[in-house]
């Protein structure tokens, strides 16, 4: 009886350095090549086709798809935080406009915020100007939220929804209507109910 099939085998490569998504920093890599070929026996003799790449960070052993190599965290990071902050800004000024009375505490505690995740000065007019005159526009907290939580980390999104309670508590007391935003904030960010509670009895 004549035994024959296929196989994959893989093939590696010295890479050269990339940023590794899991170490967090830059490290050594081994380019993989996995071609198939025609097995006699188990034996391997004829090569097919290629069946895929990839490469394999020499640090944790992790693999990624090879685009990874192009990967700039410098400027992932500035195309983060050209979102992120206006969104940030948007989103506490929504939650400064929840209960329809804007407190000169709440547009301060917005710009000192704003201040430390920026690194650069927001003064309470930036805020204003974000808000705007007519109340009655309100910004939508939710859809704000919606655009950027995917992008979040869990920790990144309890930041979040630590710096709306500190602007809703900013004038000394949390309204019902900023309650029921904070809730609706929680839910969209995709915060365990149990968690979001605990930040509001807090």
């Amino acid at each position: 009886m004549i035994i024959y099939g296929t196989r994959g085998m893989e093939s590696r490569a010295q890479g050269g350095t990339f940023h590794c998504p899991r170490c967090g920093q830059g490290k050594t890599y081994d380019s993989v090549q996995v071609r198939r070929w025609f097995t006699l026996y188990f034996i391997p003799l004829i090569p097919l086709q290629v069946a895929g790449r990839y490469i394999e960070c020499k640090g944790c052993s992790a693999t990624f798809d090879e685009s990874v190599r192009s990967y700039d965290p410098e400027a992932a990071n500035r195309k983060f935080r050209a979102t992120f902050e206006p969104a940030m800004l948007r989103a506490m000024a929504a939650m400064a406009a929840a209960d329809g009375v804007i407190d000169d505490r709440e547009l301060e505690t917005i710009a000192l915020i704003m201040t430390k995740i920026s690194g650069n000065g927001v003064e309470i007019d930036e805020v204003k100007a974000v808000i705007g005159p007519d109340l009655s526009k309100k910004l939508s907290l939710e859809r704000i939220l919606r655009d950027v939580s995917g992008s979040l980390s869990d920790d990144g999104k309890a930041m979040v929804l630590h710096a709306l309670m500190l602007v809703a508590s900013a004038d000394g007391t949390v309204a019902p209507e900023e309650r029921e935003a904070l809730t609706r904030a929680g839910k969209v960010l995709g915060l365990r109910r149990n968690d979001v509670d605990r930040l509001l009895a807090a």
